[in-house]
């Protein structure tokens, strides 16, 4: 969400069905991701290792995009775009969103562990 509303949303104009499309997916879904992590996640489950294995979804991501982008010269975000900033800087960039996907998934596991501690999080009755 970070990167779309300080980044991207500059370098398009997007208007109908795009525009939708692009709030839901880009500003309601984390926040229903946090309420859902919230109020419905056993945070008594969560482990370290499960943030390793949550990059498993943005690394397929990732390599799909090269392949489908090779073939279609399509890419999603502009910072993905190999044909125009080539494939070092590009690794450059996904390197660094994994870091930051990592960074909050160890902050996910972490906070769940102490809302755990703390007490659990529920829905008010």
């Amino acid at each position: 969400m970070a990167v779309v509303y300080f980044i991207l949303r500059h370098l398009t104009n997007l208007t109908g069905w795009d525009l939708v499309a692009d709030v839901i997916l880009h500003y309601v879904m984390p926040v229903l991701f946090v309420i859902d992590w919230l109020f419905f996640v056993p945070k008594e489950s969560l482990k370290l290792r499960d943030a390793c294995l949550w990059l498993a979804f943005p690394i397929v991501h990732l390599i799909w995009t090269f392949i489908h982008g090779a073939y279609s010269g399509f890419y999603p975000y502009p910072f993905l775009n190999s044909e125009e900033l080539g494939i070092a800087r590009v690794l450059l960039n996904e390197a660094g969103l994994l870091v930051i996907f990592l960074i909050l998934e160890l902050v996910l596991v972490t906070g769940g562990r102490l809302i755990d501690k703390a007490g659990s999080v529920n829905l008010p009755d």
